[in-house]
């Protein structure tokens, strides 16, 4: 399942990628993965982490799993949709107020996700495990998250790097004998 989920994340990744490519912020492929890595990270990992941590195998209701999953379901997309906010008004105030754009987008950014968190239900049921054997998991479930969208990134950054170097060495004419 974990591959499955890998390989599904990397080609997303990849596809949005190529689509952003050179709206992304940093000045070569490598940084640019690393930049769109880290908004990953931050978008579908850590912002729905803090509203709804995981918690270890059979702790929680199975009768509230649907509720649950819903809730997390929204506050996915709704990440989502306020880092693309926040992304768009940070572009579009670029020429006209460079030096407040990337404030006016974190600060929307940063609005709507802690609206989010407000509005959103928590988590319906009690945690009855170990407190220790919960946070051990759900610090090691974003450890692991991390480590996906880091070495995505800089894999991915380094793939980048080869394919424009294979490209360079195939356009290059070949020197005269």
């Amino acid at each position: 399942g974990t591959v499955l989920v890998g390989l599904a994340i990397g080609t997303i990744f990849a596809v949005v990628f190529v689509a952003l490519r050179h709206r992304l912020p940093g000045t070569s492929d490598p940084l640019r993965s690393l930049a769109l890595a880290a908004t990953g990270f931050v978008t579908l990992s850590l912002v729905p982490w803090f509203k709804y941590p995981p918690n270890p195998p059979a702790v929680g209701d199975p009768g509230t799993i649907e509720q649950r999953t819903m809730a997390y379901l929204a506050l996915l997309a709704v990440s989502v949709l306020a880092s693309l906010a926040g992304w768009r008004t940070a572009r579009n105030l670029r020429h006209r107020a460079p030096d407040l754009a990337t404030a006016a987008g974190f600060a929307l950014w940063a609005g709507l996700v802690v609206l989010a968190w407000v509005v959103l239900p928590g988590n319906p049921d009690a945690v009855a495990a170990p407190a220790t054997l919960v946070w051990r998991f759900r610090l090691a479930s974003l450890g692991g998250s991390a480590a996906l969208w880091l070495a995505l990134g800089a894999a991915f950054g380094v793939l980048c790097t080869r394919s424009e170097q294979d490209t360079r060495r195939q356009e290059a004419p070949e020197p005269a004998r």
